[in-house]
């Protein structure tokens, strides 16, 4: 009687509380340890160009170290990514002054020979870019040992006119003939600033009007004070 009336329903109940503990721990470890796969999936994954941040789920903890994946992932990628900017603009920026000196040394070999005063104008302008180059690779050298970038800022004491009127001789070795370059100035210009950095803006300009500027046509550089600032401006045909 016993055993039919108390021991059964004991042994059943136990039975069926086991099988919902059993259910219940299956429902929480899954609820915890899916959430965790994904991160390590997208770990293992990475790097990948189509990697999505993952979408937090699970207790609190898991969630909070889904977003600090999330975050991590975007930090890298955005790093990676300066990386690849940073190394295709130096390359841009190396480019400009080979192109010049090359342009030089064709002129020195065709006419200047012959001519200590176009020797001396084009040495002077191979230096000139020479340093340039020298300033870059520094800057390079600099960034692999800094991790914070605002340290490479530096301040010059920048002569704009003759800035400029190295630029407008740049543009005009850049163009090998095929444009007529202008410059327009106030000659009283100076500022404080990165020369180097200001130097690559405005070459970047001036290099852009040459690329997409028909033969035959005008490119004038412009530098004038407005309002109290200093605007530079390219124009072209």
């Amino acid at each position: 009687i016993f055993a039919d009336e108390f021991l059964l329903p004991i042994i059943q109940g136990g039975l069926i509380a086991l099988l919902l503990s059993l259910i219940l721990a299956f429902v929480l470890s899954r609820w915890v340890a899916d959430p965790l796969q994904r991160v390590v999936l997208a770990a293992r994954a990475y790097p990948s160009e189509s990697l999505e941040p993952i979408e937090p789920h699970g207790p609190h903890e898991v969630q909070d170290l889904t977003r600090a994946f999330n975050s991590m992932i975007a930090r890298v990628q955005s790093s990676q990514q300066s990386q690849r900017d940073f190394v295709a603009n130096v390359s841009h920026e190396l480019r400009t002054p080979l192109t010049v000196i090359g342009g030089f040394l064709e002129t020195l070999a065709e006419e200047g020979a012959s001519d200590p005063e176009t020797n001396k104008w084009a040495l002077t302008l191979m230096t000139d870019q020479t340093r340039r180059m020298q300033r870059l690779v520094e800057d390079l050298l600099t960034l692999s040992r800094l991790e914070d970038s605002e340290n490479l800022v530096r301040e010059d004491n920048i002569n704009i006119p003759a800035m400029l009127r190295e630029l407008c001789q740049e543009a005009e070795s850049l163009s090998a003939g095929h444009h007529r370059i202008g410059l327009n100035l106030d000659t009283k210009t100076k500022l404080m600033g990165s020369m180097d950095d200001l130097r690559s803006a405005f070459s970047n300009l001036v290099s852009n009007a040459i690329r997409y500027t028909a033969e035959g046509g005008d490119i004038t550089l412009n530098w004038e004070i407005r309002d109290g600032q200093g605007v530079f401006s390219v124009q072209d045909s």
